[in-house]
């Protein structure tokens, strides 16, 4: 696919690649062969290759994880409602609470970096407007947010990160979406999908997949709530 196919078109197609991402991902030759799988196999394959100290986390009384599939503010909306009205209602402590978000297939750009963001002109691609400039933004507009940029107060990824909520990032999504975007950037798919793991923000954890981390917080006690 051309560089300009890329970044003009339709969010339902650009959708669909990451619905697809799997078979992809095999064809390009990306994940092992059967063969090469069986090879290698052990009772547990993953065992050390992925950080789940975030579901030691999952410990409060109350657990919720929200599936967010989309860039927008509606899971962090969400977040602060949950953490909030607990507290409001009930007069927990944060110890109480644990709140999980779970950034999966066209979210995962609220996981990284002004760099990334700038590099990979992910606003433009996403038609993301940044309050700022009213241009696409060159950054993440998600994080260091100003008070008149949040519909809820703490309604952004680094601020809630500080009241304890866990943030997780689909890889299965991060392998398409940075390889779709390599051409762009000038770079290879290799290339750009260890940038994108580097651009990570500080605290955001990668997981195998996103509906994989969906189970494991259900699995640890978390109630679900899609998050759009």
């Amino acid at each position: 696919m051309a560089d300009h196919e890329i970044y003009n078109m339709p969010r339902r197609q650009f959708i669909g690649c990451l619905a697809g991402g799997g078979a992809a991902l095999a064809l390009g030759g990306l994940l092992p062969s059967a063969a090469e799988a069986a090879a290698v196999a052990t009772p547990h394959p993953h065992a050390g290759q992925w950080d789940e100290r975030w579901l030691r986390r999952i410990d409060g009384r109350h657990r919720q994880v929200f599936d967010a599939v989309s860039v927008g503010d509606e899971m962090l909306i969400f977040g602060v409602n949950y953490i909030d009205t607990n507290k409001l209602a009930y007069d927990l402590a944060d110890n109480d609470i644990t709140t999980v978000i779970v950034l999966r297939h066209m979210a995962i750009p609220m996981a990284f970096s002004d760099d990334i963001w700038r590099r990979y002109k992910l606003g433009e691609m996403l038609k993301v407007t940044d309050p700022r400039t009213g241009k696409y933004a060159a950054r993440n507009i998600f994080i260091k947010r100003r008070p008149g940029e949040m519909k809820f107060p703490d309604a952004a990824v680094d601020l809630l990160q500080q009241r304890g909520v866990i943030f997780t990032c689909c890889s299965v999504a991060v392998t398409v979406a940075s390889g779709m975007t390599a051409a762009r950037a000038g770079v290879s798919k290799e290339t750009a999908k260890q940038e994108w793991i580097e651009g990570l923000l500080e605290g955001i954890t990668l997981v195998p997949s996103g509906v994989l981390a969906v189970n494991r917080a259900q699995e640890k006690g978390c109630t679900y709530c899609y998050a759009g």
